[in-house]
């Protein structure tokens, strides 16, 4: 299906036959027509594009979002020919493809920055299995330098997680102001876990996660030296609630000061939300909300998880 924005492109010269008769051109014929219209209307899309064979809806579809240089992944039991074009034919274009499990365990590790379609085919022709669609997704979405340049040009404030940021996206941040929020200590889990019990995993996951730790970090390295805006967030509910200052270590240990990892977590965090105003710092007409450690947080990070005082809107919570 495309979308009502390119139906005009697609049809090409539709509108100029309407009612000279029956005629047969390069866009089809009124019967084509009719029956895409039709197709459209069933499946609540703006248009159909009809096209004679399966491997040929692959590849118009390969065709439209790939240029030379980018990544494509398709299952191990994907059609054949599917396979064969995407090697053969783009693959003289410059287009490279990988092949992941028809689980899904492996395809995290599989992603690349230029990574740009991910076929599935449920239920897969040899096996007949089906593919793990929502752990694509996800992985996709947590991984995915295009994402974040869409986004990006799209004016979003933020980016969370941004795993494979890549020069673009540096670029891109340093363009439109947007802030990188890293959320590194959503493995801490993971490694307490496994400290606890080195097989706490199932083998497909564990490959998942190995990933994951190895990688968590490296894209705050790459935006803390390329001058991003970074805003302290932890994505709490995947890490522990009560344990946010856990992050304020990985920041250090990837590339930030602890005054810079303070100020994420402080004017910046307070900037992105649009809350500048009354949070953020301790100025005259702001929310008296105030912490203090034993040590100088500016100059050891890990002091963040010792609070020893909390002020709320100016009333004391705790003192030790």
């Amino acid at each position: 299906m495309a979308d009502q924005g390119n139906a005009q492109a697609l049809t090409g010269g539709v509108q100029q036959q309407a009612g000279v008769g029956y005629s047969y051109g390069q866009n089809g014929t009124p019967t084509h027509y009719a029956l895409a219209e039709k197709l459209a209307q069933l499946e609540g899309g703006g248009h159909t594009v009809l096209v004679p064979s399966g491997l040929a809806a692959i590849t118009l579809v390969s065709s439209s979002v790939l240029s030379a240089g980018d990544h494509v992944l398709l299952p191990v039991s994907v059609y054949g020919p599917t396979l064969s074009v995407t090697r053969e034919l783009f693959g003289k274009w410059g287009v490279r493809c990988s092949v992941y499990q028809d689980s899904g365990a492996d395809i995290g590790q599989l992603f690349e920055a230029r990574t740009r379609l991910v076929w599935v085919e449920s239920p897969a022709s040899n096996s007949l299995q089906m593919q793990d669609v929502p752990a694509i997704v996800a992985a996709a979405h947590a991984h995915g330098a295009d994402g974040i340049s869409v986004a990006l040009r799209a004016g979003v404030d933020s980016i969370e997680h941004g795993t494979l940021i890549d020069d673009e996206n540096i670029a891109l941040f340093k363009k439109t102001g947007a802030y990188y929020v890293p959320t590194l200590s959503t493995v801490n889990g993971y490694l307490e876990r496994i400290a606890k019990d080195p097989n706490a995993y199932p083998p497909e996951v564990r490959a998942k996660i190995d990933w994951r730790i190895t990688i968590t970090g490296k894209a705050l390295e790459k935006a803390t030296k390329g001058g991003v805006k970074i805003a302290f967030g932890t994505d709490a509910g995947v890490s522990k609630h009560g344990r946010n200052a856990d992050e304020f270590e990985l920041m250090v240990q990837h590339g930030m000061t602890p005054q810079g990892a303070l100020v994420a977590a402080t004017i910046n965090a307070a900037d992105l939300l649009g809350w500048k105003d009354r949070v953020g710092s301790i100025s005259v007409g702001k929310y008296a909300d105030i912490i203090a450690t034993p040590g100088n947080a500016a100059d050891n990070a890990t002091e963040l998880t010792k609070v020893s005082f909390v002020m709320k809107g100016g009333a004391v919570i705790r003192q030790q």
